[in-house]
């Protein structure tokens, strides 16, 4: 989670969706167990108030934003 985090860090503003956290992270397309946990790892920090879930009207996708900068915190 942490590695998420300081990924994100790099442009806290931006939405951020899965598919770009895993190529930031080295995460390929065909490692579906990494992405799966990559996913689960995301819900889990928004439910934890880390990140923030944006949904886009006419996009399926679910995209997400740092509420904080998580190393001050």
């Amino acid at each position: 989670m942490k590695q998420i985090l300081t990924v994100m860090a790099q442009r806290p503003d931006a939405d951020w969706g899965t598919g770009d956290v895993a190529t930031l992270l080295g995460i390929t397309e065909s490692d579906i167990a990494a992405r799966r946990a990559l996913r689960e790892n995301l819900r889990n920090l928004a439910r934890r108030g880390a990140l923030e879930r944006v949904t886009v009207e006419g996009d399926f996708h679910t995209y997400y934003r740092p509420r904080m900068n998580w190393r001050f915190a």
